[in-house]
């Protein structure tokens, strides 16, 4: 699975929902929404907007707007999903505000949406774009997060593909180290006992 980071990301109206009420069943959803939401670029859909108005209280939804204001961007599609590709997903099996938002999302060519509906994967298998759990998507990009800060920590000389050869490579390296160092650490008592021997007339053994 690949980073979401630089990908403009869609989500569901139950993240925000359980982000702001705490819903104890899905912590990431608050994680996501208020903590990580920095890094991500958000998608914001006419039917996800109107689903959030009609679920939250007015101090609610005043809380969503302050969240997003921390996203690196934030997409407002104004314009309702076309009826032809609402209408292809009903046919396929989406219940009409999953289709909107199915429609919404193909439309725009959004590649992730982040939900805890778990219906768009049984519904409908072949989506255009991947439902990840507030979970997957704090994993993520927690992963790209550590990934990135260890890159930083090499030398800048060392292109990636150096990095991951001297990686990959180090345990191998450390035991040659320890046998060059082992043989060399014989032939010099080989030696010694060679010169000793000379000197004394007898065999080193």
């Amino acid at each position: 699975m690949s980073s979401i980071r630089g990908e403009t990301v869609a989500l569901d109206t139950n993240v925000f929902i359980f982000a702001l009420r705490k819903e104890p069943d899905y912590p990431a959803c608050e994680t996501l929404l208020f903590d990580k939401l920095a890094a991500l670029q958000v998608y914001m859909s006419l039917q996800i907007f109107l689903e959030l108005q009609r679920n939250l209280t007015a101090s609610e939804m005043r809380r969503v707007a302050r969240a997003l204001t921390m996203a690196q961007a934030v997409t407002w599609d104004y314009v309702p999903a076309r009826m032809d590709l609402i209408r292809q997903w009903e046919q396929r099996g989406a219940k009409k505000g999953d289709a909107a938002i199915a429609a919404h999302l193909e439309g725009a060519a959004i590649r992730y949406l982040v939900s805890e509906n778990r219906d768009f994967l049984k519904e409908l298998p072949a989506l255009p774009f991947t439902v990840l759990s507030s979970e997957e998507a704090v994993a993520l990009r927690q992963l790209y997060h550590s990934l990135s800060r260890r890159q930083e920590a090499w030398p800048s000389k060392y292109d990636s593909m150096t990095v991951l050869l001297m990686s990959s490579s180090w345990a191998y390296g450390v035991a040659w180290l320890a046998t060059l160092f082992s043989l060399g650490l014989h032939l010099r008592q080989g030696s010694a006992g060679l010169m000793s021997a000379a000197a004394t007339g007898r065999s080193p053994n």
